[in-house]
């Protein structure tokens, strides 16, 4: 029957793990995935970390583990950081996503330093998500345009430091004076 051989296809095919707390953007996403991935991808939605973290040990048990995390930055209880943390316990292969609202340097760079494989705006248009999960999917990282705005910024500013260091000596001596 149909029934059986999409649950069978399904089965095989990698999971992308969607995870949001308002349930409007989760359904949302997760239809543009099955529309843009789902021949090749099953989707599976979770509306917290914690729920992401259950769906993903299920999977695991099913010899299923989980090839993309698309998660929320900031929820209650817990953050897509700490879920996508989490969930590298229960499956390391996984590569995270984070999709947030908010383009500060604080933020990008604490979605980098937890590991993240990309970050998107939620207001990235349905082209570039797409073209996202197939970069981060293949291995590679992909930030958003402003987003790489901010990780250049920040790169430059370092290269600057480095070769301007401040010097806190008033009178600018080297050791040897």
């Amino acid at each position: 029957t149909r029934a059986a051989r999409d649950a069978s296809q399904s089965a095989t095919r990698p999971v992308i793990l969607v995870v949001d707390d308002d349930p409007e953007v989760v359904r949302a996403v997760a239809r543009d995935m099955r529309l843009a991935f789902g021949e090749h991808f099953q989707i599976v939605r979770a509306d917290s970390g914690s729920a992401a973290l259950e769906a993903a040990r299920q999977l695991k048990l099913q010899n299923r583990p989980v090839a993309l995390l698309l998660s929320d930055q900031r929820m209650p209880e817990m953050t897509g950081l700490e879920a996508a943390a989490l969930l590298s316990e229960v499956s390391p292969t996984t590569k995270a996503l984070i999709l947030s609202m908010h383009d500060s340097e604080e933020y990008v760079l604490q979605a980098l330093d937890a590991g993240a494989y990309g970050y998107l705006l939620k207001d990235t248009d349905k082209s570039e998500f797409v073209k996202a999960l197939r970069q981060i999917h293949a291995g590679n990282k992909y930030f958003s345009g402003a987003v790489s705005n901010v990780l250049a910024n920040r790169l430059l500013d370092t290269k600057s430091f480095i070769k301007n260091p401040k010097v806190d000596d008033q009178y600018h001596l080297t050791k040897r004076e």
